[in-house]
């Protein structure tokens, strides 16, 4: 018996020492894979209270956040202070987005929203450009947030920058602030728990996007905010096209985002979106245009992308809307050079473009966005 607790003793003695010294070897390598999944988006982001943002920034917040600086204003955005009233004679353009909006591995100065203001200012036009670009918001997120912190700033013109994983659900930040409160910090505390950790979380993560994607669990999840797409509707043969591309010859590598524009349930969601954005237009007085933004690689299926935005830009027609196709201002730049370089916070910027890539879009709205 002695014998036998002297050698349970010593295996467990050698195995903590063991986990001690593998704890140790993490920390020299500056192993750190909760902080590098969560990119300091709990510096800047909290839980909401509102069940349709889920999330939002914090007004005040400061800190490095998916891999630059962020400054978040008393209002809750990332942009300079303004007076809830416009000066006399200015005009207001509120851009609402997600990530590029946002302007993820970008100082703020190179965003298109103060590139256009910029352009703006050159021609002596006093426009103001108000950036309320929130990462991994879908479209119908942006509208609540336009209602809920943009409305107050009495805008002339809203500008929704659409890109294509807004047609579902695809967020990591959602599911980082989860983490962190289900959890709690403790397990900041351990390099060797937290590899096992957002091992396993990335997995669950995984299923629970594509559970989340799934069209009965979308319908039941958002079936309050999803418009009907009747049979016949002229949108339907638009996504008939698609999914018949899609069958055809599927992209390689597949961009799930692609077939998300062929769910009548996530179409009727924008379509939703749409109109309550043609509501709030018509109550509060400003007009609105949605720019389709690219994917970055065209090369899996160019036809497919194009047939997807152009389920995009029927909706936003069909509500009223103005919309502003910027794929072909980046093709003429290169969707290569319009991306982001690659950073240790985003290897791969397929969905990002980076300082080039911004300008190319402002300066195309200078262009086409009507007053």
């Amino acid at each position: 018996m002695k014998r036998a607790v002297y050698s349970i003793v010593t295996v467990g003695l050698g195995t903590i020492a063991g986990l001690l010294l593998l704890e140790a070897g993490l920390r020299v390598a500056g192993v750190d894979p909760v902080g590098e999944f969560l990119k300091g988006r709990d510096l800047v982001l909290h839980p909401s209270s509102d069940e349709v943002l889920a999330y939002e920034t914090v007004p005040g917040a400061v800190g490095r956040v998916f891999g630059t600086q962020v400054r978040i204003n008393s209002a809750g955005f990332r942009d300079r202070e303004y007076p809830l009233e416009k000066p006399e004679g200015t005009r207001r353009l509120l851009v609402l987005g997600d990530s590029i909006t946002f302007g993820n591995s970008l100082r703020r100065e190179e965003r298109f929203s103060e590139i256009l203001e910029e352009r703006y200012r050159e021609d002596g036009e006093p426009v103001e450009v108000l950036n309320l670009g929130v990462a991994g918001y879908d479209t119908v997120q942006e509208i609540a947030f336009l209602e809920r912190s943009g409305l107050a700033f009495d805008p002339d013109v809203v500008l929704v920058a659409y890109c294509v994983n807004d047609m579902g659900i695809h967020t990591t930040s959602l599911r980082a602030l989860r983490m962190l409160e289900s959890n709690g910090r403790w397990f900041r505390a351990s390099r060797l728990v937290q590899v096992v950790f957002v091992n396993v979380d990335t997995k669950l993560f995984t299923r629970g996007t594509e559970r989340a994607n799934f069209d009965p669990e979308f319908r039941r999840v958002h079936g309050d905010r999803i418009a009907k797409i009747p049979p016949g509707a002229p949108v339907r043969e638009l996504m008939s096209r698609l999914r018949d591309v899609l069958d055809s010859d599927p992209p390689k590598p597949p961009v799930r985002f692609l077939s998300w524009h062929t769910s009548p349930a996530k179409v009727g969601r924008f379509r939703w979106a749409m109109e309550r954005l043609r509501e709030l237009g018509s109550a509060h007085g400003f007009r609105a245009a949605v720019a389709i933004i690219p994917y970055l690689d065209e090369r899996g299926k160019p036809e497919a992308f194009r047939q997807a935005y152009a389920v995009v830009e029927h909706e936003v027609r069909r509500a009223g809307h103005r919309a502003i196709l910027l794929r072909e201002d980046l093709v003429k730049l290169g969707l290569e050079r319009a991306r982001h370089p690659a950073t240790p916070d985003e290897p791969v910027n397929l969905l990002h473009p980076g300082p080039a890539g911004h300008r190319a879009i402002a300066e195309a709205l200078h262009r086409t966005l009507e007053w």
